[in-house]
């Protein structure tokens, strides 16, 4: 088997894996953010109650689940530093 064909189904799996990698991500990051509004459904309800409106609960909801998203972004980069180092 020569090279090329051997380096293109590589790359093909490479690939598969990280789209695999990026749904599984994604599907967490949907599980956490739906988790935290359904936890804050009562606080968003007498927010809306006494006049925010939707795009200021959004900005809510984002601002303090993109803390969290930066947390684990930093700390997955941090290890991944790391594990590059050995």
């Amino acid at each position: 088997m020569s090279r090329l064909p051997r380096n293109r189904i590589l790359a093909y799996l490479s690939s598969a894996f990280g789209i695999l990698a990026l749904v599984l991500a994604a599907i967490g990051l949907f599980s956490i953010l739906s988790s935290y509004v359904a936890s804050r459904t009562g606080e968003i309800g007498v927010r809306m109650a006494l006049g925010a409106d939707a795009a200021q609960i959004c900005r809510l909801v984002l601002a303090q689940i993109g803390t969290v998203m930066l947390g684990g972004i930093a700390a997955g980069l941090a290890l991944a530093l790391a594990a590059e180092q050995h």
